[in-house]
């Protein structure tokens, strides 16, 4: 499992952060061409940070990103995005857990602790913050 960004595979120290690994990756500089490699590459990313969301009658999809947060020190978090229709305010206070399938793999993450999360139903929004 992995949160990345774009970049070249230079750096390959990482950590974890709870069940998600982290790689520190070098970024394509803004106004950058890709490249055919980096397209494979970023291909490669989506595979690791694009996940399916299980509900009760169907699924969802997400992402998961890095968010800094310029009003606090660019403290950098963790987060699960995805639309408002997939994770509605219902499921945020009536779900112990939401289920995630990445890589064939399914995780469970509980909405009992205290995480931030953000939603917005007009803009389809849904913001979940990934702790360790």
């Amino acid at each position: 499992m992995g949160i990345e960004c774009c970049g070249n595979e230079k750096n390959k120290s990482h950590h974890y952060y709870g069940n998600f690994m982290i790689r520190n990756e070098e970024k394509v500089n803004e106004g950058e061409n890709l490249t055919i490699n980096q397209l494979d590459l970023l291909n490669k990313k989506s595979k690791k940070s694009i996940c399916e969301i299980t509900k009760d009658k169907g699924y969802g999809s997400g992402f998961f990103c890095k968010i800094k947060l310029p009003n606090n020190n660019n403290k950098e978090i963790y987060c699960l995005i995805t639309n408002n229709h997939v994770i509605t305010k219902g499921i945020l206070i009536n779900t112990e857990n939401i289920e995630i399938k990445l890589n064939n793999e399914k995780i469970k993450i509980s909405l009992n602790k205290n995480r931030r999360i953000w939603a917005n139903e007009k803009k389809n929004f849904t913001c979940i913050e990934i702790l360790k």
